[in-house]
């Protein structure tokens, strides 16, 4: 029997009755040692000349399973800078068949069982929220595209939000949230996830069985001070929090696609979540931040969640290995390269990710109190007093960038003031010859 078809066969009726609905869990070759691999934004039209490399290199780490967090696909069409359309339902039909059939991708489906929650791209529009019209037919080719089995109750509930236990019951869940299909609009700026799928992941938090929690997400959760990349609605944020609290879950932590590099991040404020929670970010699986771009990251962000070292501004994918001897269990995250050499890592101290209420102290005072656009003027500030090479350069890069807009702008302007001289003489011309005849 194909290995994808077992797979699927047992994750669709190896189940536990936890809650209403039958829990999948997705067996692993050893339950002593776990490894899970994840990461998001491949570009099916934007391979280069060099294969996607990067799929070899993921099966390389021989992991247990791999996560998709967003943008599988890019299936909008960009016009301008920053203006996408929906490309037509033939065109994502084609465009996610092609992905399917790229051989460094087909390796990683017969040898790995594969899950995944969308972004944006892959959701069929930029930034796309819970008015986009074509959500529906998204909904049954994003499916389509994870070989979801055809009696699963994910193709008959709105959204494509999931949750998976892997190995058993008793060790890792894996809950992906669909931050697409209900999310407000930026003017309404409040719910990212809709009362269904609120009343749905307070359910998976309330029975949760297993040791270790990664809540898997297309949009970053936690960084709020950042440009150029969407954000979680504080409200959403904040109520997730409290969910967390509320329930006094151990062991969580988040991942998530979206920005173009990766890095790890730790909530500054543990005071509100009762432990250190954590935030692994991995995107750009063929493309990555432009070099024109990286001294923003590295020098304008503020450091509320991490610092510089912690980003990587390359091509790459993540990795968890979890390990569970005896009474005692451990995990260790890794960033790796299209080359697969570790370039960012992290192993957590076993007290690390432990719930202590006795931390719990909502009133006490905390970077977090300060307005986000304060921490970012703040950072601008200390880049001017405290100038470093990454900084430099970004107020390089910022001026070049200003004096090209600046400079085709006057052009735009330039030309426009010609086409309408040019336009008045071929009326004046016009009208002349009328009196003539």
């Amino acid at each position: 029997m194909h290995m994808k078809s077992l797979f699927l066969i047992l994750v669709t009726y190896f189940c536990i009755l936890t809650t209403s609905e039958c829990q999948k869990v997705i067996p692993v070759k050893n339950k002593t040692n776990i490894t899970i691999s994840f990461g998001s934004c491949f570009h099916q039209r934007r391979r280069g000349d060099t294969p996607a490399q990067i799929f070899y290199r993921i099966v390389e780490t021989k992991p247990d399973l791999w996560v998709w967090l967003g943008d599988v696909a890019y299936l909008d069409t960009r016009l301008f800078p920053m203006y996408f359309y929906f490309s037509g339902e033939e065109y994502v039909k084609e465009e996610l068949a092609k992905m399917k059939e790229f051989q460094e991708y087909i390796l990683l489906r017969v040898t790995t069982p594969i899950i995944g929650i969308w972004d944006d791209h892959d959701y069929g529009i930029n930034n796309g929220n819970k008015n986009f019209k074509h959500k529906r037919f998204m909904q049954r080719q994003f499916l389509n595209f994870l070989d979801e089995p055809s009696q699963s109750p994910r193709r008959e509930r709105e959204g494509i939000y999931e949750s998976y236990y892997i190995g058993d019951p008793t060790k890792i869940k894996v809950i992906l949230l669909d931050v697409r299909y209900f999310r407000d609009t930026p003017s309404e700026g409040i719910d990212m996830l809709g009362e269904t799928q609120w009343v749905w992941l307070e359910n998976e938090l309330r029975n949760n069985t297993a040791e270790y929690v990664i809540i898997g997400v297309g949009t970053p959760f936690l960084p709020d001070d950042r440009i150029f990349t969407e954000k979680w609605y504080s409200w959403s944020r904040e109520k997730l929090l409290s969910l967390i609290r509320k329930y006094k879950m151990s062991k969580v932590i988040f991942i998530s696609g979206d920005p173009h590099f990766a890095e790890i991040m730790r909530y500054p404020c543990k005071e509100r979540v009762g432990y250190h929670l954590y935030e692994i970010t991995s995107s750009g699986m063929t493309h990555a931040a432009p070099t024109f771009f990286h001294p923003f990251v590295k020098a304008m962000y503020p450091d509320t969640y991490n610092t510089k070292n912690e980003r990587f501004l390359d091509k790459n994918f993540g990795l968890f290995r979890f390990s569970f001897e005896g009474n005692t269990s451990s995990i260790a995250v890794e960033i790796r390269d299209e080359n697969g050499k570790v370039v960012l890592s992290k192993t957590f101290a076993p007290k690390e990710l432990v719930f202590d209420k006795n931390m719990i102290d909502l009133n006490k005072s905390c970077i977090l109190d300060e307005r986000p656009l304060d921490r970012f003027y703040k950072k601008q500030l200390y880049n001017l007093r405290n100038p470093s090479e990454d900084s430099v350069q970004m107020f390089k890069n910022a001026g070049l960038a200003l004096f090209i807009i600046v400079t085709v702008l006057v052009l735009v302007i330039i030309l426009l003031i010609k086409s309408i001289k040019w336009g008045i003489r071929r009326v004046k011309s016009h009208h002349q010859k009328e009196k003539k005849e």
